[in-house]
């Protein structure tokens, strides 16, 4: 039966109180609000009153990261709120509204025609049980229709190939993840490599890349990463694995050894937000490499995809346990959502051809498992095995602990019952607080004591050896307080002097990309004395070539001071000594949580120091980020996008 809706849109100005009340209660931001005031005068429905307050709650869920929002939510809202009660109070009200809206494209299935004409399109998309704002689903229907289209496209190993397989990766008891990987990523057009660090991602795939170019010396690879900061590790990183490859010189000579950031490789159309490259005007290259994957929003990602060359081959580096990007989406997560787990190993997920192909590579090994509509799962593949945390690893037991919510073992590595030198853990008081402030003066004192003696180099090498992460911005045990607090610490004992902003010794983060300068998001400096020019102070940055650059500071875009830094900017680095901070529970955040405090471990490569309470601890290890997405179950349903 048919649930018929009667709106009264003579109480129109009336009923926007529904929209104030919203505001006034915070449940939605000023911007939300202007949405939903400008879709209930476009739309010439009578549900222009449900359908602007859905309008408000989509954006809102967008300023949290979802990139759509269920039904479901929606049904909760009005029921949840008397002050809402006019609105639908049933899934099935709200698709009455959805369907007879006019601001709204109803769509129940992927078959049904999309339509990219922009005349033709309406503010809001409703897609069976999500509602969007048009445009995400746009950026998810590209994105979706990218991978499909490369993974449908395989290509059979040639016995040299097989042969090559085998000399780069030689024969292990057990089963090599890393050879599995590139056999994959050769076979694929588009192919994911995911695992935590120190599991050979950047190895791989510089093996990948040799074999590529003994099969065709003449292709054009490019490799990216989201900013600045993991473009230059990326590059250092490949440049290591190159120098260990057993391969001839002419085909080590033709790989590429330099990563730039996205935007540079798209080129940004002055402040426009706009790129040179797009759908239209497409990237010359044959094959992409995008590293740190996870932090890349759906709107990116898509913008990307879509510049590609239809015939390019695509591989996606990162670790899907990682924070999701800091926009809307959690792409790659979704993407390795393809991959099973069980009995805690990875569980391949694979069509007949290339369980084929694999079994003549790994006979009697393993049996990967069949599915009839594996297209996009083909390519993916989870490095198991770390070789930077063995089993006398700290760090490697608390990262894998955290990630499986495995709370005995936390307990036990905070409570130091096991012995590791590599981690130490501290409850959190106002003694150890001030600990805490006292180490990171220790570790900055070991280069600010000796500036002028020091190259900028040796000075910007030092300080990247410690960094102290912190999960929030604001207050005593955010990035804010934490950095004033060492700041000022350091001018008590005379190792700076707070008299003027640019003092000699403060680090700078860069907050905003400034492609003239050639500085990005995340992009890191110290402020010293030039002197090679009278000693002018100038902000001193290691470029993605190892160069050294001097810029003066009233020239530099938008930073902020680094003594500390939040968790989601050290993602695409790695520090030697990574200490994090966690507030106690009375000031806990919904951004902590398991993947943020992963993240934060997991940026320490031989030492990681924890400051937290047990309690907050716990809260963080147990609470998942999640994003509202169809992205996942829109590409690994048995239909296509058309």
């Amino acid at each position: 039966m048919r649930i018929i809706l009667r709106f009264d849109t003579s109480k129109y100005w009336r009923n926007m109180h529904l929209l104030d009340w919203l505001h006034q209660e915070n449940l939605i931001r000023a911007i939300d609000h202007h949405l939903g005031l400008f879709i209930a005068q476009v739309d010439s429905s009578q549900y222009r009153i449900p359908v602007s307050v859905a309008a408000a709650w989509v954006s809102q869920a967008l300023g949290q990261q979802h990139t759509c929002i269920l039904l479901d939510e929606l049904v909760n809202l009005s029921r949840n709120h008397l002050s809402l009660r006019a609105l639908p109070q049933t899934k099935e009200g709200w698709l009455e509204v959805f369907q007879g809206a006019s601001t709204v494209s109803f769509r129940q299935d992927e078959s049904e025609e999309s339509d990219f004409n922009p005349g033709s399109r309406q503010p809001l998309m409703f897609f069976k049980e999500r509602l969007y704002l048009e445009r995400y689903w746009q950026y998810e229907t590209k994105v979706i229709a990218q991978i499909q289209k490369r993974s449908q496209r395989i290509h059979p190993l040639s016995s040299q190939m097989k042969s090559r397989l085998e000399t780069l990766f030689p024969a292990t008891p057990d089963i090599d993840w890393q050879k599995v990987a590139a056999m994959l990523s050769m076979m694929c057009d588009f192919s994911v490599i995911t695992g935590g660090p120190g599991t050979g991602k950047t190895t791989t795939v510089a093996k990948i890349l040799a074999l590529m170019l003994e099969q065709a010396p003449h292709l054009n690879i490019r490799i990216v990463a989201p900013t600045g900061k993991a473009a230059a590790r990326l590059t250092e990183s490949i440049r290591q694995a190159k120098s260990r490859l057993d391969c001839d010189p002419i085909i080590l000579s033709k790989m590429p050894d330099e990563a730039s950031t996205i935007h540079r490789l798209l080129r940004v159309r002055g402040n426009t937000g706009q790129f040179y490259f797009h759908e239209g005007n497409p990237l010359h290259l044959d094959v992409l490499i995008i590293d740190e994957a996870s932090m890349i929003d759906l709107p990116l990602m898509a913008k990307l995809l879509t510049a590609l060359p239809a015939n390019a081959k695509v591989i996606l580096l990162g670790d899907k346990d990682q924070l999701a990007s800091v926009e809307a989406g959690s792409v790659l997560g979704e993407i390795c959502a393809g991959i099973r787990v069980v009995n805690g190993k990875s569980c391949l997920q694979l069509s007949s051809e290339i369980i084929h192909e694999l079994s003549s590579i790994f006979p009697n090994s393993f049996e990967p498992h069949f599915a009839p509509n594996a297209n996009v799962s083909n390519g993916l593949c989870l490095l198991q095995k770390s070789h930077r945390f063995d089993a006398n690893s700290g760090i490697g037991q608390l990262a894998r602990a955290v990630n499986h919510h495995d709370w005995s073992t936390i307990q036990q590595l905070y409570q130091g019952e096991h012995h590791f030198d590599d981690i130490c853990c501290e409850p959190l008081n106002t003694q150890t607080y001030q600990k805490m402030i006292e180490q990171a003066v220790e570790c900055h004192a070991k280069y600010l004591r000796q500036l002028c003696h020091l190259s900028p180099r040796v000075v910007l090498q030092q300080f990247q050896r410690y960094q102290l992460l912190c999960a929030t911005r604001q207050g005593d045990f955010g990035v804010e307080g934490v950095n004033r607090a060492i700041e000022k610490r350091l001018a008590q004992q005379r190792f700076i002097s707070l008299d003027k902003v640019f003092y000699a010794g403060r680090p700078v983060m860069i907050t905003q990309n400034d492609y003239q300068l050639g500085l990005f998001n995340g992009d890191i400096g110290i402020i010293l004395p030039d002197q090679d020019d009278e000693g002018i102070l100038k902000a001193f940055f290691i470029t993605s070539k190892d160069d050294i650059r001097a810029i003066l500071p009233n020239r530099l875009p938008a930073h902020e001071t680094v003594y500390a830094m939040t968790v989601h900017k050290s993602q695409g680095s790695e520090f030697e000594h990574t200490v994090m901070l966690l507030p106690p529970v009375k000031y806990f955040s919904p951004v902590i949580t398991q993947e943020l405090i992963y993240t934060g471990i997991t940026r320490a490569k031989e030492k990681f120091t924890l400051y937290a309470d047990l309690s907050a601890l716990r809260q963080g290890t147990f609470a998942r980020t999640f994003r509202t997405s169809g992205l996942g179950a829109r590409l690994y349903s048995t239909s296509s996008i058309t």
